[in-house]
This record gives structure tokens, C-alpha cells and sequence, in this order.
């Protein structure tokens, strides 16, 4: 009967140590799907960012593209009013 228990308490410690292993190996599994969930979302941001960054760079093409033109026509406009009809002049033919 002793030895019979002594087994039994054997068995039970080998598969707590068994069990123990299994959890560690678990807790290893889920650090690196939580580790590879951060890669792919660090990945899917950066590719965010980097289509944002583009996106800005075209916005400010085209804003400094209306500019340019919105300014040239407030510049011809502000000559037609500064100048009489018949006198209208550019500001480079005033300089030249």
C-alpha cells in the first residue's frame, strides 16, 4: 500500500510538471501571436501612413497650383481696376 501511494504521489508530481511545461509553452504561443498581431497591425499602419504622406504631398501640389492661378488672375484683376481702359499695363511693362 505505501508503495502503491508513493507511486500514485509520483504520477501526480510528473503530470503537474507536465502540465506546468504545457502552460509555459502556452504562455510562450500566445506572447508570439500577440507579438506577430502587433507586426501586422505596425505593418498596416505604416502602410497607412505612408499612402497619407502621399495623399498630402499631391493635396499640396494642387493647392499651390490653384494658388499660383488664383493669384494671377487677382493680379489682372486688380490692374483692370487700377488702370483706365486704353491705359491697362502689365507690372512688367511698367518696369521695363
Amino acid at each position: 500500500m505505501i508503495n502503491e501511494n508513493r507511486q500514485l504521489i509520483a504520477n501526480i508530481n510528473a503530470q503537474r510538471a507536465e502540465l506546468e511545461e504545457l502552460n509555459q509553452i502556452l504562455g510562450q504561443a500566445d506572447a508570439k501571436l500577440r507579438m506577430d498581431d502587433k507586426k501586422q497591425k505596425y505593418k498596416i499602419l505604416k502602410e497607412q501612413v505612408t499612402t497619407l504622406e502621399k495623399k498630402k504631398e499631391e493635396l499640396e501640389i494642387q493647392t499651390n497650383e490653384v494658388s499660383s492661378a488664383i493669384d494671377g488672375k487677382l493680379i489682372m484683376r486688380i490692374e483692370q481696376f487700377e488702370f483706365p481702359r486704353g491705359q491697362r499695363q502689365t507690372a512688367r511693362e511698367s518696369e521695363g
